[in-house]
């Protein structure tokens, strides 16, 4: 299958982020995220201040997590890291509420994305059986494979979502529609990951 490309959406009052180009096609959002443009394109690069990246720069910090007892703080460890439980289940209970009542989720397509997300997010989840959704929800999942289910976490979002929406909600308007539905669900994983303190540290 030809893996599809990323739909990043980071809304900013300046556009288009011409250094995101290469990475994957850049949607202008809708909405507003009040974040700054430094921060986000860290965010979404990969290259936010965990411990083993600042102390490489600068041996003063340590590389540990300052969160738990984990040696050396890296990018993945930032998600699953037990000493952030609290913030891992209030994001995935707004990231549930969003999807259901914001949102108009269909329920295949919802319970898909809290499955992927947990995934990402919490230490030993397993991935769903693939079967249990239908044919054109596989080939999302399959094409944001090929993007990477973290890259979910920096919304960058394979673009059969947005497809798959346009084509199950009972009625596509301006402001409800695969565009919308998208640029909320990347507002939504980019608002837990911009700041990075993700358990209140700073570094």
């Amino acid at each position: 299958m030809k893996p599809q490309r990323a739909t990043l959406v980071v809304a900013e009052q300046k556009r288009p982020f011409q250094a995101l180009a290469k990475h994957g096609a850049v949607v202008p959002a809708r909405r507003l995220v009040t974040y700054n443009h430094f921060t986000i394109l860290k965010h979404v690069n990969r290259i936010n201040p965990v411990g083993c990246r600042v102390h490489k720069y600068d041996k003063k910090y340590p590389p540990n997590c300052p969160s738990c007892d984990l040696s050396e703080e890296h990018y993945d460890h930032v998600w699953k890291c037990t000493g952030r439980q609290p913030w891992r289940t209030t994001f995935q209970q707004q990231l549930r509420k969003g999807l259901q009542q914001a949102w108009k989720t269909p329920p295949a397509l919802l319970d898909l994305i809290l499955a992927l997300t947990a995934h990402v997010v919490e230490e030993g989840t397993d991935l769903p059986d693939s079967g249990q959704y239908p044919e054109e929800l596989q080939e999302a999942w399959f094409s944001q494979q090929l993007i990477g289910l973290d890259n979910m976490m920096r919304a960058r979002l394979t673009q059969r979502f947005t497809q798959y929406i346009d084509a199950n909600l009972e009625e596509v308007t301006k402001t409800s529609n695969g565009q919308t539905w998208t640029t909320n669900l990347a507002d939504m994983y980019l608002q837990p990951g911009i700041p990075y303190g993700l358990a209140g540290q700073k570094r």
